[in-house]
């Protein structure tokens, strides 16, 4: 499941944030929008340890919980929805996929947004959203700061070594199911913990166009 993580196939820097409008569509006509549907982000947490392993934690129940609590206002706001993954009308894998070909191209092939059209609650704009992140064992921050300062001596304070102790991403694709076209893409990533409300809501406000 981790190597179908879209933020490491896009190879999307810390510290960079974009939206790319698609198709002759314009930020002021999308913030007009209603009637969007807006599936349940994939989630994938991991935890690295002091082999740079990963091992994968599961907090989708309390990430989507806040997602979905802190997301309802704006969706009720231009009469829009929330879906919920339902693995029986959704497959994971293929929403990736999806969301891969939506960076890629400007129009989706039909066979991809199948299952979306099908079960669309009479909405025309979907967005999918994937959070992807990771943090640390506590041995491995140690044993990093250890080598910070190990370089700052050898190198006389010239070179001094940054390492993060987590990061959080976003990648989000709206997609016209009337056509299949993609209406905007974009992707967001942060060093703040991905276990904590405040990195999700922060996320959130990201999606809110």
């Amino acid at each position: 499941m981790k190597n179908l993580s879209l933020s490491i196939l896009l190879l999307v820097f810390v510290g960079c944030a974009s939206r790319t409008y698609m198709n002759k569509y314009e930020r002021k006509e999308v913030k007009q929008f209603k009637n969007i549907l807006v599936m349940e982000p994939i989630v994938y947490i991991q935890e690295l340890d002091d082999k740079y392993q990963k091992h994968i934690y599961d907090y989708d129940l309390e990430i989507k919980d806040i997602f979905k609590k802190t997301y309802q206002p704006h969706l009720e706001s231009i009469k829009s929805s929330y879906l919920d993954l339902d693995s029986t009308k959704y497959d994971k894998a293929d929403l990736i996929k999806l969301l891969i070909e939506g960076f890629k191209k400007d129009i989706i092939d039909s066979s991809l947004t199948s299952a979306l059209r099908n079960n669309n609650k009479g909405s025309d704009k979907i967005l999918i959203l994937e959070i992807d992140g990771w943090f640390k064992s506590k041995e491995l921050v140690k044993w990093e700061g250890t080598k910070s300062v190990l370089w700052a001596i050898f190198t006389l304070g010239s070179y001094i070594p940054i390492y993060y102790e987590y990061t959080t991403s976003m990648s989000a694709v709206m997609i016209d199911l009337s056509n299949n076209k993609v209406i905007y893409k974009e992707n967001y990533r942060m060093v703040d913990d991905p276990r904590l409300k405040e990195t999700i809501e922060k996320l959130i406000r990201k999606t809110i166009w």
